[in-house]
């Protein structure tokens, strides 16, 4: 709102220098005197300053409005892979109950996830793929897990424990890097 409101005033200052700039022209006209010559000159820097000032405006705004609509895409990108992190997280195989290859296929698709994750970040901002990569306090997160249901829990033992306990740290990286996009983009 004050960027529009700026532009109106900036807009009715350049109409008032030149409607001073057509009456100084009709002046000179009736006459010419060298002070008619420097108003002359005074009032068009006035009108090239306020010109200048409208088209800067109106550059920096169309800047901002790109970058917000790409911050947006990257944003709603984000937000796919985390669900599909989250879908994974939720899928976690048991491992008292499951056979190996289970196990296995869940962990080949965590490590998937986390490559194409890493791959999108890196073709868009090395400070944000430098960040969903850092795992370092892995083993903080819990290694029992709880039915969606929430009535059940389960232990799980290495070696899913780590690849799951690295996806609840990427996926919290991950939440981080959406709240925070205009710093990582």
């Amino acid at each position: 709102m004050d960027q529009e409101r700026r532009r109106a005033w900036l807009i009715i200052y350049a109409v008032i220098v030149l409607f001073s700039m057509c009456k100084t022209i009709r002046q000179m006209f009736e006459g010419v005197k060298p002070f008619d010559w420097i108003m002359l000159g005074i009032e068009a820097a006035v009108l090239l300053l306020i010109l200048y000032e409208v088209i800067i405006d109106i550059v920096r705004h169309h800047q901002a409005t790109c970058r917000r609509k790409g911050l947006n895409q990257i944003v709603t990108s984000l937000s796919q892979l985390m669900d599909e992190g989250l879908r994974l997280q939720r899928s976690v195989p048991d491992t008292a109950e499951q056979e190996f290859e289970v196990l296995q296929r869940w962990m080949m698709d965590t490590s998937a996830w986390a490559d194409k994750a890493s791959d999108f970040l890196a073709a868009r901002s090395r400070r944000a793929s430098a960040a969903f990569l850092l795992v370092h306090d892995s083993s903080s997160a819990d290694s029992v897990v709880f039915t969606s249901s929430g009535d059940q829990l389960f232990y799980l033992a290495s070696p899913l424990r780590e690849h799951y306990q690295r996806l609840l740290t990427q996926l919290d990286n991950i939440r981080q890097i959406i709240e925070k996009s205009e710093v990582y983009f």
